[in-house]
């Protein structure tokens, strides 16, 4: 993906409909901006804005003003990202579609509506089609250190989704561990009022992994367990919630998990059907894979099945063979 740095109108910049922002900030900005058809965003007046933004995001428009004084004082540091386009419809002007740098293309905005600077601007424009962009889009968003773990996990589906990557994949390109990306995706499958727990910081995602599994009802009862405990003071460590949860995940079916050797809750597995499968496996070792690798193959799976390429019957086969992943991974009660 080749780039170069040159300089365009600013007004010829667009964020076009498959620019991954930040879900805060996209929201944000709704409120914030105003357009008018064929002209630039222009920031609501005070008494407006202080009608329509919340305390958090006052707040990230207060850090917008920084970034707009700092880049007025010192330029622009560092260009924008933009891939080129084609004519609008419109003005048939060439546009220049936004990768990356969301923060310092509305700083520029700020200081434009005040002055007659940065008509020009420095970007750096990359030679990639639209998902490309997506992707390098979404690489950069990863990157930013003050993400909302929701904001993370959606990231991170999407990258495996747009780039058929699996989860160790996207954990290599994004200097991640496994855990953590598995860790982030299990928030998706929370109850929502689990992700507005980790939202508010009262949970982590740690937390919710050991029990995004169970039914949603389920996840309220441990929640709200768990809320009461730390309304009284009490901590709550990780190993309580797994504790919790794996009693749960037992009584109903969806896994049964080994206690810590000597246990009285140790969970009896059916010696019967133990006995049949070692009848048809023989002498044959039995050597388990490793947590990461059963991940990649789940996510080689997915990727196949979401490719538009994939014939029917192939997805056929496909959605068995990931519902057989998905119970050795503990995730599907029974096949």
């Amino acid at each position: 993906m080749s780039e170069i740095r040159q300089m365009v109108p600013y007004a010829d910049i667009v964020i076009g409909d498959d620019f991954n922002s930040r879900e805060s900030f996209r929201e944000f900005a709704k409120k914030a901006f105003v357009t008018a058809e064929g002209e630039e965003s222009v920031l609501k007046a005070p008494a407006a804005l202080k009608k329509v933004l919340t305390d958090h995001e006052m707040k990230m428009l207060d850090s917008l003003k920084q970034l707009s004084s700092s880049i007025e004082q010192h330029g622009l540091i560092q260009p924008i990202v933009v891939r080129e386009g084609g004519p609008s419809k419109t003005s048939k002007k060439r546009r220049y579609f936004l990768i990356a740098g969301e923060r310092r293309y509305w700083a520029i905005n700020l200081i434009r509506a005040n002055s007659n600077k940065f008509k020009q601007v420095e970007v750096k424009l990359k030679k990639c089609n639209a998902l490309d962009s997506a992707l390098v889009n979404l690489l950069e968003n990863l990157q930013r250190a003050d993400l909302e773990p929701l904001e993370v996990a959606r990231g991170i589906a999407k990258l495996m989704e747009l780039g058929g990557m699996s989860q160790a994949q996207v954990a290599k390109s994004m200097g991640m561990s496994e855990p953590y990306v598995s860790q982030h995706l299990a928030l998706l499958r929370a109850a929502p009022e689990i992700q507005a727990a980790v939202a508010a910081g009262t949970i982590t995602a740690t937390h919710v992994r050991e029990m995004s599994t169970l039914p949603v009802s389920t996840q309220k009862e441990i929640l709200q367990s768990v809320t009461d405990k730390m309304d009284k003071g009490e901590k709550v460590t990780v190993l309580d919630i797994k504790e919790e949860a794996d009693k749960h995940k037992a009584d109903l079916g969806i896994k049964k998990t080994r206690s810590r050797k000597g246990s009285k809750d140790a969970v009896e597995y059916d010696k019967d059907k133990i006995a049949a499968a070692k009848e048809v496996l023989g002498d044959v070792e039995i050597k388990m894979r490793p947590v990461s690798a059963a991940l990649e193959q789940y996510g080689i799976l997915i990727a196949r099945l979401e490719n538009p390429q994939t014939s029917d019957e192939t997805k056929v086969v496909t959605r068995i063979q990931i519902k057989c992943s998905e119970f050795h991974m503990g995730v599907r009660a029974k096949l």
